[in-house]
């Protein structure tokens, strides 16, 4: 996420947007958690790239914000 982010990035792009289904956290249900322990790494992965967009001075709004920028 945050490879793909930064080559967004130097392309110009001036806004990031993630979002996944509920079933991405239950396990077995999606194809990014199929473990209680593909759940942790998922969930470690968001919080480093949230770390990382919050560096580059990006903060989370809500889609009608977005809209609004």
């Amino acid at each position: 996420m945050v490879r793909l982010s930064n080559s967004l990035l130097e392309n110009g792009c001036r806004h990031l947007n993630m979002s996944f289904h509920s079933t991405s956290i239950a396990p077995g249900l999606s194809p990014f958690v199929g473990t209680e322990n593909d759940l942790d790494r998922f969930l470690y992965d968001i919080g480093l790239f949230l770390q990382f967009a919050h560096g580059k001075g990006f903060e989370s709004v809500s889609i009608d914000k977005a809209l609004d920028a």
